[in-house]
């Protein structure tokens, strides 16, 4: 059984393991499930967020292992999780065209809006 060790984003998320040569697997994940991490293409990560009136959008690129974020609307435009959520969609589909590389991409997202309306 050949082992994946999983990408992370932040120093704080790297898990510590004291025997030498141990791998984290991650072959059971959902993304291992997918085979994600030997996908050809490029796969991105989504989510917004909206608390206290305050909206962002962020993504994350797996295979240069970076990201993007951005705060989003004004207070007297309204708000909603839906709109941070496509917000965050959108920033990940500007960066994919701005590479212009034309390899197949995957983009995840947990709004339940993006997926029911691309």
């Amino acid at each position: 059984m050949s082992s994946v060790v999983s990408p992370y984003t932040l120093k704080a998320d790297i898990p510590h393991s004291t025997l030498p040569g141990h791998d984290f697997i991650t072959a059971g994940t959902e993304a291992g499930l997918l085979r994600i991490y030997n996908f050809p293409g490029v796969v991105y990560g989504t989510d917004g967020s909206n608390d206290k009136g305050v909206m962002g959008a962020g993504f994350y690129r797996l295979d240069e292992n970076r990201g993007g974020c951005c705060k989003m609307g004004r207070g007297e435009e309204g708000n909603s999780s839906n709109r941070a959520e496509l917000g965050a969609a959108c920033l990940a589909l500007e960066d994919a065209k701005r590479k212009q590389d034309r390899n197949p991409a995957i983009l995840f997202s947990d709004s339940a809006c993006f997926l029911s309306s691309s």
